[in-house]
């Protein structure tokens, strides 16, 4: 039995004092009722916080940084001859790998794998305000007055959505393709090729580089993987 805010701060890798002000803030519920500061719980209790449940972590947490090649899917398990990223990563002794996040089948670069579920929700919802940093080759250069649309927003099925930064990173060899240095501040599906698409460019090439503070370094190969120290990110998580 432990505190309601010590059992947040650990479970949803924030510090004591932030999850002590969402208890104030009454942000937080207990099996529906707004929780008390000083409150004791289990953690077996229904816990939601800004209307997310938390789940209690079975498992020492690791997380992991993956070159994703292409050709492989987010998918658990092959499908249709396609291979999973999932052959990628290293064995567990105990609780199961979850994707922070997905890229497409045709996309490479920086995925994150953690044992952590809510920790990988956490990083991936768009309130985190963690930044998608990705190298994307098109078809044809932008004009200045596509770059400004791409900032300011583009109304896409689900809703607007805009690029937060976006630069010239020199073009291909052949033809007029062009590559461009683009931010994100959420991981909508395909969405680097879909905000192409209406700018009237195709994708031949996407490759993610960041997530958040976490960088693709240069001397990890295509589905290599790399540990990420747990402490050092959840010194990210607190700032």
């Amino acid at each position: 039995m432990v505190r309601i805010h010590v059992w947040l701060a650990k479970q949803i890798d924030i510090s004591r004092r932030k999850a002590e002000k969402l208890v104030q803030e009454q942000q937080v519920l207990v099996d529906n009722k707004v929780a008390e500061v000083g409150q004791i719980v289990q953690g077996s209790e229904n816990i939601m916080v800004e209307g997310r449940r938390v789940y209690p972590s079975q498992v020492d947490t690791q997380i992991i940084a993956l070159h994703k090649p292409t050709g492989y899917a987010c998918s658990r398990v092959s499908q249709n001859g396609q291979r999973s990223v999932f052959e990628l990563l290293p064995p567990l002794s105990a609780g199961k790998w979850v994707l922070v996040g997905r890229l497409d089948i045709n996309t490479s670069g920086l995925l994150l794998a953690t044992t952590n579920g809510t920790l990988a929700n956490t990083l991936a919802h768009p309130s985190r305000g963690f930044q998608r940093e990705y190298l994307v080759r098109v078809s044809d250069f932008l004009t200045d007055v596509q770059i400004r649309q791409l900032k300011k927003g583009v109304a896409l099925k689900e809703g607007m959505a805009r690029v937060k930064s976006i630069a010239s990173h020199g073009k291909a060899t052949k033809g007029r393709n062009a590559w461009y240095r683009m931010t994100l501040l959420e991981g909508r599906n395909r969405m680097v090729r879909r905000l192409m698409e209406e700018m009237g460019v195709q994708v031949s090439r996407l490759i993610r580089i960041r997530f958040g503070p976490i960088k693709l370094e240069k001397q990890l190969g295509q589905g290599k993987f790399q540990k990420i120290d747990y402490q050092w990110l959840k010194n990210h998580l607190t700032q």
